[in-house]
């Protein structure tokens, strides 16, 4: 599983249109604590593409339905990720993101066909 950034890397580094997008692909599990993989970077030595990446798709992650467990509510995603500001993402990143309306983004993603994904997220957006 560790191998997944590069794998996906090297995928995409096949494909000129992605090449802007590589960079973001293959730090999205570094940390900002320098406790992520592949390479252990922390802080700024993560590329700004990876930091963003990396809150995209934990946002995804915990917003989505799992084999294991249901979505989570909008409310626990939004306290996990101000929990793990500073730690596991860049804190100005977290609070970017925070700052936007996150209702909105809910409301967006049920209109992308997102909801069968996301109907917790949706059914909670305004818990």
């Amino acid at each position: 599983i560790k191998r997944h950034p590069a794998i996906g890397a090297n995928i995409l580094s096949g494909i000129k249109q992605m090449a802007g997008v590589i960079r973001g692909v293959v730090s999205h599990h570094e940390r900002f604590d320098g406790r992520g993989y592949p390479n252990g970077l922390q802080g700024r030595e993560i590329p700004q593409e990876g930091l963003i990446v990396m809150l995209a798709d934990s946002f995804d992650a915990m917003t989505s339905h799992r084999t294991y467990r249901p979505a989570l509510p909008l409310v626990s995603v939004i306290a996990e990720i101000r929990r793990a500001s500073g730690t596991q993402f860049a804190p100005d990143i977290a609070e970017a993101f925070l700052d936007g309306d996150i209702n909105a983004l809910a409301e967006e993603l049920k209109k992308i066909g997102h909801e069968n994904k996301t109907s917790n997220l949706y059914n909670h957006a305004l818990s």
